[in-house]
């Protein structure tokens, strides 16, 4: 055939075309991936034998394992039902932290957590109790409350709804909380469901105690959110709100608040004497 080749080969004109600059550098370029490909499989696999043998020594820590399964949980329950989680992240260190600091650790306290999740404020709480403090977790989802028990093991897990806060504590002869923190979407809550547990939350609430409570900067402006706001200040003689903490996700604000009010709540009865 003019102007073909022995063996097979391409056209003249074809290899000609085929070893333009382009081309080349096309070549190049898929000559550089193969051996970087080549490379890094060699480096992995190198890794890989590495960690084979120090396996048992780099095993994650316990509460590291912990955080990872509680994050995971928390957004599989995010993804479910964003009404009743009203995040889309566990709150953040720093937020907890914050939180964890209205604890004093001289003093033996009871603290309640509303919403306590998978454990995020939880764990910064736990370093703050002192020897006989208690901490009470409340959460109304069992499989969050689940993981809790190896991010918090201090702490009493109580499955329950936090419009049923009074009930629930006592079962357990608890009728006054020193620090009550809460997680709750509060933002996406009817005022009437708003104002019901924070009437929970007073009957608890010793006098000299505090409540805190997240809110969501994305959502200050909504009409829940309002309504929240005007309730704290109608149930508490002081209310703080705290400047917005941009690391958490959503960026959120503290309200922590102390005197409840005597109209709001009834007293739990104590013990029999």
């Amino acid at each position: 055939m003019p102007g073909g080749g022995r063996g097979g080969t391409l056209p003249f004109r074809t290899r000609v075309f085929a070893r333009t600059p382009l081309q080349r550098l096309t070549r190049r370029h898929v000559r550089s991936m193969r051996v970087g490909v080549a490379r890094l499989h060699a480096t992995t696999t190198h890794r890989e034998e590495r960690t084979s043998l120090v396996s048992v020594t780099a095993q994650p820590s316990t509460s590291t394992a912990s955080r990872r399964r509680g994050t995971a949980t928390f957004l599989r329950q995010a993804l479910r039902s964003q009404a009743s989680i009203g995040a889309i992240a566990p709150t953040s260190a720093i937020v907890a932290r914050q939180m964890a600091g209205l604890i004093s650790p001289d003093r033996d306290l009871t603290v309640v957590e509303l919403g306590a999740g998978t454990g995020a404020i939880s764990a910064a709480v736990g370093p703050r109790l002192a020897p006989r403090s208690r901490h009470l977790a409340v959460e109304r989802e069992p499989h969050l409350l689940a993981v809790l028990e190896q991010v918090a093991p201090w702490a009493d897990r109580v499955l329950g709804d936090a419009c049923e806060l009074g009930d629930r504590l006592a079962e357990l002869d608890v009728f006054q909380a020193d620090v009550v923190l809460s997680s709750l979407p509060w933002g996406n809550f009817p005022a009437d469901l708003q104002q019901r547990i924070l009437a929970q939350v007073t009957r608890v609430l010793a006098r000299d105690g505090v409540f805190a409570a997240i809110a969501y900067r994305p959502t200050r402006l909504a009409p829940r959110s309002r309504a929240f706001r005007s309730t704290l200040h109608e149930t508490f003689g002081e209310v703080v709100t705290s400047s917005t903490l941009w690391a958490n996700l959503p960026p959120a604000r503290l309200y922590v608040c102390r005197r409840p009010l005597p109209k709001t709540g009834a007293a739990i009865p104590g013990p029999a004497a």
